[in-house]
């Protein structure tokens, strides 16, 4: 069981109020369950420093686990030590952090400026890119960029350079890809992060979040156990997310069997974006299969 599984390693705060420390969680995801198995503070962010304690985890605390894909942020030191140490796990970039930062970065300008663009440009599925193969996504920005009406491309001059500049050629298509990947996002820990800061607050003492810690542990140990024993311990997973992976794996499939091209994809991917949208046309895995004949120019 234990070489099938998935870590999370989350940077939780940037910032505790001792000494300017970080609280990074490593969490195990079993059967759509986060489980909290580390935390650890630190000083530095380098590559040395994610890899000794890593290396830590994996010589004395568990040397029996061996994870089969871990899913990180974007942070290089982080990224590298897992790859030292983890040879063989995939290591999975969460779509969840790139939209995210790419709305922070669209936020920058005042709404009224932005509003009725950021809806044009979502409809161009600009959001939609990481979901396509690595070897596509150039494609489809080139794709989306020539689409794009000019009066929307002027007002988006300096998210497009940044779009481009970081995440196609600093980031790389080959680390910002979820093509085919299982878990695009990392749903389950950041409601997980959520609680923490609600709890705790965005920068608790030491001493507080070491009490709080060590109550979750707790917490976590009577989870494992029911477990375990065959018990449920988790509420079912909502039917809007069943569909909506459902929806991707399908678009997926057509595009791999030719069925769907990059626009029809995108106009497929566009329901994924509900940070964009309150809206969408596709509600079901089916509604997919419309976009391949030629009514799908209704609802892109």
């Amino acid at each position: 069981m234990f070489d099938k599984i998935i870590f999370v390693v989350k940077i939780v705060y940037k910032k505790i109020m001792i000494d300017n420390l970080q609280l990074v969680l490593m969490i195990l995801i079993l059967f759509y369950r986060p489980y909290q198995l580390l935390g650890f503070i630190m000083t530095s962010k380098t590559t040395a420093a994610y890899t000794a304690v890593l290396n830590h985890f994996s010589q004395v605390f568990a040397p029996h686990i061996n994870p089969s894909s871990v899913s990180v942020d974007f942070e290089e030191g982080l990224s590298s030590a897992i790859d030292a140490i983890f040879p063989n796990a995939k290591i999975i970039r969460c779509y969840f952090h790139f939209l995210n930062a790419s709305m922070r970065n669209l936020k920058k300008k005042k709404r009224n400026e932005i509003y009725g663009a950021i809806k044009r440009l979502a409809r161009k599925k600009l959001m939609g890119i990481p979901l396509l193969p690595q070897e596509h996504m150039v494609l489809a920005f080139n794709w989306l960029l020539t689409n794009t009406v000019d009066d929307v491309k002027e007002q988006f001059t300096d998210f497009i350079k940044y779009f481009e500049g970081w995440w196609i050629k600093r980031v790389t298509p080959i680390k910002l890809s979820v093509f085919l990947t299982e878990k695009v996002t990392n749903n389950e820990i950041e409601a997980y992060h959520r609680v923490l800061r609600k709890r705790m607050g965005s920068h608790p003492s030491i001493w507080q979040l070491m009490e709080y810690l060590k109550n979750l542990q707790s917490v976590t140990r009577s989870e494992w156990g029911s477990l375990m024993m065959g018990l449920s311990i988790r509420q079912p997973t909502e039917n809007k997310y069943i569909n909506k992976k459902e929806i991707l794996h399908r678009a997926w499939k057509m595009y791999q069997d030719k069925l769907l091209d990059i626009p029809k994809f995108l106009a497929c991917a566009y329901n994924f974006l509900g940070c964009l949208q309150k809206f969408t046309y596709i509600t079901e895995s089916l509604h997919v299969d419309l976009l391949n004949v030629n009514l799908y120019r209704i609802i892109i």
